[in-house]
């Protein structure tokens, strides 16, 4: 956030997404704070006007279990988790880990939640 400040002109707003509240997902990396803790990093970056912190869904309909794949084998964590244990290993476990989410009609579906930050130079 220091960096996303030194860059921002003055009234520049800064917009951050986290994976959804807490209360709503299980324990573990993609989680996000409390509201008041965002809040409170985003003042000790000395971003002067807090906006808001809003909650929205976001729902990721892949057409088939090939495409929902490729596009979670596509990201970040996935890449350095490619690099710790391979390929053949990260693609198994995803494959298995989409099965629940995964339609009678071939499609891949998440109800995911985020928490939207907005924040003022």
């Amino acid at each position: 956030m220091i960096e996303a400040k030194r860059v921002l002109q003055p009234g520049g707003k800064l917009v951050t997404m986290l994976w959804g509240n807490k209360g709503s997902r299980h324990k573990g990396p993609f989680c996000t704070y409390r509201k008041q803790v965002i809040r409170n990093h985003i003042r000790t970056s000395r971003f002067q006007n807090f906006c808001k912190v809003e909650d929205v869904t976001s729902i990721w309909d892949y057409a088939s279990v090939e495409t929902a794949i490729k596009g979670l084998l596509a990201t970040g964590p996935v890449a350095k988790a490619i690099a710790h244990s391979g390929f053949d290993k990260v693609y198994e476990a995803i494959a298995k880990a989409i099965k629940p989410h995964t339609r009678t009609n071939g499609h891949v579906v998440y109800h995911n939640k985020f928490r939207i930050t907005v924040a003022e130079k």
